[in-house]
């Protein structure tokens, strides 16, 4: 069984819309999907780790791509 990878460019949005936009996707999401956020905003990055702490959704790796942030949400 495959599970669904989805890719949110959010690079040049400022918070609170990338949060916004990753907690509807974190809605429809089922276990073992995983969601690869892009942001260039650093506050985005620390709102969207509190975010899936404090849902509970998964875990996250953030990985410094340099000129942007990739966030790598895995569904459980």
């Amino acid at each position: 069984m495959h599970h669904k990878t989805r890719v949110l460019d959010l690079r040049g949005e400022n918070c609170p819309e990338p949060v916004v936009k990753v907690a509807r996707q974190l809605e429809h999401a089922v276990s073992g999907e995983v969601i690869h956020v892009l942001t260039d905003n650093e506050e985005c990055v620390r709102y969207l780790m509190d975010l899936i702490k404090v849902t509970g959704v998964g875990k996250a790796e953030v990985i410094n791509k340099g000129s942007h942030h990739e966030l790598v949400i895995t569904v459980e």
